[in-house]
């Protein structure tokens, strides 16, 4: 049954945009966007648990994926920003790999970049 709702499943465009404003009002913004296989709008079943659950999980999922991708859009975007900004000679690739270090290995003390 499951494998029958999928197939219903619609490829839809989301997006998110996110956007900082600073205190002194300079703005970084970013926008992503992602393809998902979700159910359409009049096929979403509402008749089963079961169903619903299926669909939900799918609309969920593919939501999910995109919130994640301007997380770590929006992070990189910002330390673009900072590096520039502050003429840091770490690249922004770099410090997004230490952040992402840093998330992995809460055990590690924290040291700043050589």
């Amino acid at each position: 049954m499951e494998e029958n709702r999928q197939n219903s499943y619609v490829s839809s465009k989301i997006e998110f945009t996110a956007r900082i404003t600073g205190p002194d009002g300079q703005v970084i913004e970013k926008t992503v966007s992602t393809m998902g296989d979700i159910p359409s709008l009049e096929d979403f079943d509402l008749s089963t648990m079961e169903g619903f659950l299926s669909d939900f999980d799918a609309l969920e999922k593919a939501i999910l994926d995109a919130r994640n991708m301007i997380g770590k859009e929006m992070a990189a975007e910002y330390l673009e920003q900072v590096s520039k900004k502050n003429g840091q000679k770490h690249s922004p690739k770099e410090l997004c790999l230490l952040s992402q270090n840093l998330e992995s290995s809460d055990s590690d003390p924290v040291r700043p970049l050589p």
